[in-house]
């Protein structure tokens, strides 16, 4: 585990210069930036955020070998939680994906074939990544949340999510190498550059988000779960 994770009072600005990929993390807790020198468990306060779940999220974000410890999980709010999640769903449906949608369709303008290529390609990935955010937001949130109030289903359990949770982001892997090795040089390169950026971004994002899944979500429910069965 790291040894110099983000604490409570260090200025939230210092954790966005450590890691900039924070910010993108910030409207889903409904943090806007301007926060001056504020540390990170006045910006929480100011906004009604939990600062033990933010930093949480901004440890599992940022340090590669940091996971929570049971008793921190364990004393989470999982309705912040899936509240995280749900808005990170709403991001990547109506702004990442819909950005590289965008750039795709400007990236051979004048190539009627890469178009059609390139469309069917995200279009077979897009429709995957909505039905697993789906799926989740159906089957998965429901079902925590009766847990959260004592209700208890039968007919499901986390194990069933937690087996057949896929790596959204591994296919992206593969729009990057055909970005990098096989298009054309008589491509744009400044947009084929930028489209890189945004996809290399939106997998680590997901990629963390997975995680956030795995090593948060589905250990809470399980504890949870745990306690009804020796009941």
């Amino acid at each position: 585990m790291p040894r110099n994770l983000f604490t409570a009072n260090m200025k939230l600005s210092d954790l966005l210069f450590a890691n900039y990929n924070l910010i993108f993390i910030l409207s889903r807790f409904g943090i806007k930036l301007g926060f001056g020198e504020k540390t990170v468990e006045e910006v929480c306060l100011k906004y009604g955020v939990s600062t033990s779940f933010f930093l949480m999220i901004a440890n599992v974000t940022t340090f590669e070998n940091y996971y929570p410890e049971i008793n921190e999980i364990q004393s989470l709010n999982v309705e912040e939680l899936i509240n995280y999640l749900h808005a990170s769903h709403i991001y990547y449906r109506e702004d990442k994906i819909k950005s590289i949608e965008k750039q795709l369709n400007n990236l051979y303008e004048d190539n009627k074939d890469y178009k059609i290529i390139f469309n069917r390609f995200f279009s077979e990935y897009k429709n995957e990544v909505i039905n697993h955010f789906d799926y989740e937001e159906d089957i998965v949130f429901p079902y925590i949340k009766d847990l959260m109030h004592n209700k208890i289903s039968v007919n499901y359990n986390i194990n069933r999510f937690e087996k057949n949770h896929s790596n959204i982001e591994d296919k992206l892997d593969d729009l990057i190498n055909i970005l990098i090795k096989y298009l054309p040089v008589e491509g744009n390169d400044k947009k084929r550059e930028e489209i890189l950026f945004t996809v290399f971004l939106f997998s680590k994002d997901l990629y963390k988000h997975n995680l956030i899944e795995e090593k948060i979500l589905i250990p809470w429910v399980k504890q949870i779960e745990e306690k009804y069965e020796q009941q």
